[in-house]
């Protein structure tokens, strides 16, 4: 009996194997050979020039209309203006005239600058007369004078009174020394960039006489100049100034400031007596007179001109 229910489990079990073998999914086929070194799928690239041809082929192909050229051209020519600065908006360039102070406890003057600009730095003494620049000592990692390391002046360049500046990053901070001929004391600038305003030119005033220039004179102290000079002679007066009406000689102006009389003129004054002056290398000067005066007499080419003021 026992045989009997063992043979009977026997052929259960070997009957159950057989319809699983039988209903079991067939296996996947087997994969493709890899042909392929290292097993990786190679990607070809198109060139540069090949991308280049099938972008303009592609607007050949669109035959854009004059508007949408003109448009293309317009958006062409503004990323070409922006990459052209590094700064958001291109800085407002400015000219003016700079009293030098040599006195001690003074501080520099301060000369704005720009990247891709280039500001003229332009030495005359109180007469106007150019002072010509001897030596030159600047961070030339951050700022470009033109000059080699260690030379105040280029040795195949004719000597100069003007100093040409500018920055090689588009933010700098730092000072040049410029030392004159016959002069002892450096000039200090500080120098700036990335500000609004850029010092595309500055006439700076030396107080003292140009050595170099014609003719003798004895002195026993440097000449100063007023600090409220430069304002009239670059025509930006203070707010308080009042401009006066002249008559007499072209391209005059006069101002009454302070119980002064400021003129401005081509002309070389001769009276009355005026306490200060400055002068531009351009011909230009300022005088500063006492009180107000409802004359002046200058000359020009050699020929006295009386100015009428009211």
């Amino acid at each position: 009996m026992f045989r009997s229910i063992l043979s009977s489990l026997l052929l259960c079990a070997f009957g159950s194997l057989a319809q699983a073998q039988s209903t079991a999914p067939p296996p996947p086929p087997p994969l493709p050979p890899n042909n392929l070194a290292g097993g990786a799928p190679q990607v070809v690239y198109p060139s540069a020039a090949q991308i280049s041809e099938d972008v303009i082929r592609n607007l050949e192909a669109l035959q854009l209309t004059p508007e949408q050229t003109a448009r293309v051209k317009q958006l062409y020519l503004q990323r070409e203006s922006f990459n052209a600065t590094p700064y958001i908006a291109p800085a407002n360039p400015i000219t003016r005239t700079v009293a030098v102070n040599l006195e001690p406890g003074v501080s520099p003057p301060v000369i704005r600058l720009s990247r891709g600009q280039q500001s003229s730095i332009v030495f005359s003494d109180v007469n106007g007369n150019p002072w010509m620049v001897k030596r030159v000592s600047v961070n030339r990692e951050l700022f470009s004078d033109g000059f080699a390391e260690g030379a105040g002046a280029n040795k195949d360049s004719e000597p100069s009174n003007v100093l040409a500046l500018e920055p090689l990053k588009p933010m700098a901070y730092g000072n040049v020394s410029v030392l004159l001929n016959g002069l002892s004391t450096p000039i200090i600038l500080t120098l700036i960039s990335g500000q609004q305003d850029v010092d595309v030119r500055v006439d700076a005033k030396i107080p003292g006489r140009n050595p170099d220039a014609g003719g003798t004179v004895s002195v026993t102290s440097l000449p100063q100049i007023n600090t409220d000079l430069p304002y009239f002679l670059d025509g930006t007066p203070p707010e308080q100034a009042k401009r006066l009406k002249v008559r007499g000689l072209d391209g005059t102006t006069a101002w009454a400031y302070r119980n002064n009389l400021y003129l401005r003129t081509n002309g070389t004054a001769q009276y009355p007596a005026y306490l200060d002056a400055a002068r531009s290398t351009s011909g230009l000067s300022v005088y500063r007179y006492a009180g107000l005066h409802d004359m002046v007499t200058v000359t020009v080419g050699g020929r006295a001109v009386t100015i009428f003021i009211e």
